[in-house]
């Protein structure tokens, strides 16, 4: 393992902070089980950290990355493989600016190794894995023929809706697999095509069906949309972009799930919807008055706060009053509470009525 680790004039490369000679040592470091946490922590840091360059130590360690990812002895293997994926995807946004020249070569030839790691008997390395795979473009069409082959064989749900956003990455390739998995029962899948194939905003009802009425768990692993509930509502909203008929029906019908979580990404989608189209204030703002009264603190807090701020909370001063009992704070770090912003939008209606009662 890392036999052609000295071959390379790692002192002659570059790294985020300076010359790269520390590479071969930090890779080394990875293979030790009480150094692999600190190690992989400055390889990140050195190859990628925030992005905006693909700098000369890259090409040079995304081959070290993935064979170390391969053996199945050496901790943090979903990692390594995040971090070639992360460099891989950082360098197809910046599309050739800033790219060493070297990049493209290395990671064509990354992307054979990590094909097998799609067989791997880690599930966490094969979730991990479809991610990465998404940037594979330089050998797109091999890619999705090996994703449709572990279709079949995939026991894992996370691990399949990866297999079908990474084809959906690397379109038209996949296109034909994917439209047909728009058919299948699964509800996770059905929704997994739509986002693969673009089309959320035109099967918006599909979409608002499979957050609705389907078991969200195979997200909450997902490198695509992981997290929780709310990161997969704010995740598809993002991607509805400037379709405003379609964020305007899902964020309603986020805001009436049974799951908090997904009421949180549906109120924080409908404040989204709000700051760039006013005119979906008519229908945005009844679900919004009923949700005042939601036993989520977060809910209430954001639906309060975007009734206020749309300038239509006069109908609802009583409402208001109310919550100025709502000692719930706003953050866990800060002292506002929700019956700060009752009071905000009682304030803000007071002097809107004394500045009318001094021009009458």
């Amino acid at each position: 393992m890392l036999e052609q680790l000295n071959g390379i004039r790692w002192d002659e490369l570059k790294h985020n902070y300076g010359a790269a000679d520390d590479i071969p040592g930090l890779l080394r470091q990875i293979i030790d089980g009480p150094a692999a946490d600190e190690a992989l922590f400055k390889l990140e840091n050195n190859l990628f950290h925030q992005g905006g360059w693909i700098c000369s130590a890259a090409p040079a360690a995304v081959p070290f990355l993935v064979e170390l990812a391969a053996a199945p002895g050496v901790p943090l293997r979903s990692k390594l493989v995040a971090l070639a994926g992360n460099v891989a995807y950082e360098a197809g946004e910046l599309r050739g600016r800033g790219v060493d020249p070297a990049w493209q070569e290395a990671w064509a030839a990354s992307i054979p190794p990590l094909l097998e790691l799609l067989d791997d008997a880690d599930v966490h390395v094969r979730r991990m894995t479809t991610w990465a795979l998404g940037a594979a473009r330089p050998q797109a069409e091999t890619v999705v023929e090996r994703l449709r082959a572990r279709w079949p064989a995939e026991p894992d749900l996370t691990v399949r809706l990866g297999l079908v956003l990474a084809a959906g990455k690397l379109s038209p390739h996949g296109a034909t697999w994917l439209q047909g998995l728009r058919e299948h029962p699964e509800p996770q899948v059905r929704l997994a095509a739509t986002m693969a194939l673009s089309r959320l905003a035109a099967d918006i009802d599909l979409v608002c069906g499979a957050v609705r009425d389907g078991d969200l768990a195979a997200w909450r692993h997902n490198p695509w949309y992981g997290g929780t509930p709310e990161s997969l509502v704010w995740g598809i909203d993002h991607e509805l972009g400037g379709h405003c008929r379609a964020r305007i029906r899902f964020a309603t019908r986020m805001l009436a799930h049974r799951d908090p979580q997904v009421r949180i990404g549906g109120v924080k989608a409908a404040g989204v919807v709000l700051s760039t189209w006013l005119s979906a204030l008519p229908e945005l703002l009844p679900p919004l008055v009923e949700h005042l009264d939601d036993p989520d603190a977060t809910v209430r807090a954001f639906a309060l706060h975007l009734l206020v701020a749309s300038g239509e909370a006069g109908p609802h001063l009583d409402r208001l009053a109310a919550m100025l009992a709502d000692e719930t704070r706003l953050s866990r770090r800060g002292k506002a509470r929700i019956a700060d912003v009752a009071l905000w939008g009682l304030a803000c209606r007071a002097a809107g009525s004394a500045r009318v009662a001094r021009t009458a």
